[in-house]
């Protein structure tokens, strides 16, 4: 009978392993070596730089949302969830149980075999995967909402940089023209034909153009160093220059979106796909607290005789019930539910402030626009009339500077209305690419 039985033992054994390590995952180390890493990315902004300068601001866009950092991790996170719920909701291993004895007084060896497999009547497993379909939809839903964040703000960047530009053309000429200026004064002061006063307000102007132009420059820098951070290139590729011009015009009026429209916002979306998690991962935990089922066939060899026992359980949920469990996912249903509401609200009240400021906006620029009409027509006047000897230098000098602050206010109007129509184009699901 010994003999009989070990082989018999032996061959449960190998069998039970193989099934238990044939489908295990093995794991493999991936160290991290960050000199390797860092050359990858140095020759691969070189090499994406050229392609970034010659291509058109939609590209651009397009370009930033491929490397992007923050939008990779968010991908790596929906994905993620996607892997997870291709594997949720699968039946739990059954269990094994391997038991033998000796009969002290006769040389006889007994030993049974008996799996166990828990049967999932209770639907658990089914509402686990349509939970883990669901956090996946979420973090899609969480990814569109980032992406058409990152190009809101990648482009309301490009506007900055184009006004930082137009406004460092206007100072470098102001710059060079206070500068002429000023030596002219210093020698019609000198001859006694202006006064000491008409000399400082010459000297004020140069020096404030001056210092104008490197403020505008440590801004122009930290700019472009923005984005090459939010492209998510190394630093090595320096300035990323910004071709495309700001509208010589100003633009015209851009349509709020409609509750409709509003309501496919990609961030409400978001909002909504995690209530609809929340509500699923509700009844998962509900679903719990009902009994489970348990069913086992075995084999007993026993003097001699096998047997065939069948074996039935379930489990008597008659205190804990998943209490606790259920609880807190109420809680977070609660949460989820106010949040999607509230995300709502913000939505509505963001879209009512953008409209309003773009119509002040639009007056404003409308303003400037015609006050830099009149000053330009002013100073046109006046050039003729200080060639002709009608009119004094200072007298020029002050309306020229007058023009160029006038230019510099509708930059920044310009800048501002920019702004606000770049916030109300990504309020519409029409402006995701």
């Amino acid at each position: 009978m010994m003999k009989g039985v070990q082989p018999t033992m032996k061959k449960i054994g190998a069998i039970v392993m193989c099934l238990v390590l044939g489908g295990c995952v093995v794991y493999k180390p991936r160290p991290l070596d960050l000199q390797r890493d860092t050359e990858v990315w140095r020759r691969a902004s070189q090499i994406i730089l050229p392609l970034w300068n010659r291509s058109s601001m939609e590209k651009k866009a397009r370009i930033g949302l491929l490397l992007n950092p923050e939008l990779n991790k968010a991908r790596l996170t929906w994905m993620r969830s996607k892997r997870a719920a291709k594997y949720a909701g699968m039946w739990d291993d059954p269990t094994l149980e391997l038991g033998g004895e000796r009969d002290l007084t006769e040389y006889i060896y007994n030993f049974s075999v008996t799996p166990t497999l828990s049967l999932p009547v209770t639907g658990t497993k089914r509402l686990a995967r349509q939970v883990a379909e669901l956090y996946s939809a979420a973090d899609y839903a969480e990814l569109r909402a980032q992406e058409n964040d990152y190009l809101m703000n990648l482009r309301t960047l490009f506007v900055k940089i184009q006004v930082v530009h137009e406004k460092g053309r206007l100072i470098r000429e102001r710059a060079a023209q206070t500068a002429v200026e000023l030596k002219d004064h210093e020698k019609l002061q000198q001859l006694g034909e202006i006064s000491t006063a008409d000399l400082y307000d010459a000297t004020q102007r140069n020096s404030s153009t001056t210092k104008e132009l490197q403020e505008l420059e440590k801004e122009h820098l930290t700019l472009h160093m923005e984005l090459v951070s939010m492209i998510g290139l190394h630093p090595v590729v320096g300035e990323l220059e910004i071709q495309d011009a700001l509208p010589r015009e100003i633009p015209a009026e851009v349509s709020a979106p409609t509750p409709q429209q509003l309501m496919q916002h990609p961030k409400l979306l978001a909002a909504m796909a995690a209530y609809r998690t929340s509500e699923a991962e509700l009844k998962l935990e509900i679903r719990k607290q009902y009994p489970t089922f348990e069913l086992g066939i075995g084999y007993i060899r026993e003097d001699e005789h096998n047997k065939l026992p069948l074996s039935r359980g379930m489990s008597l949920p008659l205190w804990n019930r998943n209490r606790e469990a259920i609880a807190r996912a109420t809680g977070s249903r609660s949460i989820a539910h106010l949040t999607a509401v509230q995300q709502w609200h913000e939505l509505v009240l963001l879209t009512y402030s953008l409209r309003q400021q773009q119509k002040l906006l639009l007056q404003h620029c409308r303003a400037e626009f015609e006050q830099l009409r009149v000053l330009r027509d002013t100073a046109q006047r006046q050039e003729e009339l200080y060639r002709l000897g009608e009119i004094a230098l200072p007298a020029l000098a002050a309306t020229r500077h007058e023009m160029y602050n006038c230019r510099l206010a509708f930059l920044d109007c310009l800048d501002e209305l920019l702004k606000v129509q770049i916030a109300l184009q990504y309020l519409q699901p029409s402006a995701m690419p």
